[in-house]
């Protein structure tokens, strides 16, 4: 019902950042060389590639609390990205993140709806998602919402993983669940479908010495 009511102004994201990948993929389907696409049952299948040497996935939230937690010196916290150190600025990367992406930042606290506890989201911070705050069983969303925003990887590890989410969304277009068939049994076969056509690999170049890493 909400669907029906929103104006097509009302649709259009705020984010400049999702307006820049909406705009970018409808302009990619104005393409006049683009040939009519197979079904997905027909499609080639692909895969993609990424190396990875050290470059930084996820943000730490306290480079400290890590190293406490798993019982590393603390000289070992200066090397790990983390959303509360500052810089000689005296700014953090969290601080940086906020101003950078206001109304993601407003979003995600509309998420978390609930899970706020009451707390007024223009004065919650990144300290409320530590150890003992109020939204620590939320630091996850707070770190990945980060990382996806400030880390090259993980930004480019969710985009391309976009392909198997848009693959089974056609797939659930083309090939509607059949009657008499259980929602299990179907989902089952477009997850099947759907590992056969697309695959993504990041591969450690550093295997060897990082797999008895805490």
């Amino acid at each position: 019902l909400r669907m029906l009511e929103t104006t097509a102004k009302g649709a259009q994201p705020r984010g400049e950042e999702a307006q820049r990948v909406l705009s970018f993929f409808m302009g990619s389907l104005k393409n006049p060389t683009l040939r009519r696409p197979p079904m997905v049952e027909d499609m080639l299948s692909w895969s993609t590639l990424t190396p990875h040497y050290e470059e930084d996935v996820l943000y730490a939230l306290n480079a400290q609390s890590v190293a406490r937690h798993f019982g590393l010196p603390q000289s070992a916290a200066r090397g790990l990205a983390d959303l509360v150190s500052e810089n000689e600025d005296g700014v953090s990367v969290m601080q940086w993140l906020r101003s950078a992406y206001p109304r993601d930042w407003e979003c995600l606290l509309e998420r978390l709806g609930p899970q706020l506890k009451g707390l007024d989201p223009r004065h919650v911070t990144e300290a409320d998602f530590d150890t003992g705050g109020p939204l620590h069983a939320a630091q996850s969303q707070l770190l990945l919402w980060a990382s996806y925003r400030g880390q090259l990887l993980s930004r480019t590890v969710r985009g391309m993983m976009s392909h198997e989410r848009a693959l089974a969304l056609l797939a659930r277009l083309e090939t509607p669940k059949p009657p008499g068939v259980s929602e299990v049994a179907y989902e089952a076969k477009l997850k099947d479908l759907v590992s056969c056509k697309y695959s993504y690999v990041v591969a450690s170049q550093r295997y060897g010495e990082l797999r008895g890493a805490p």
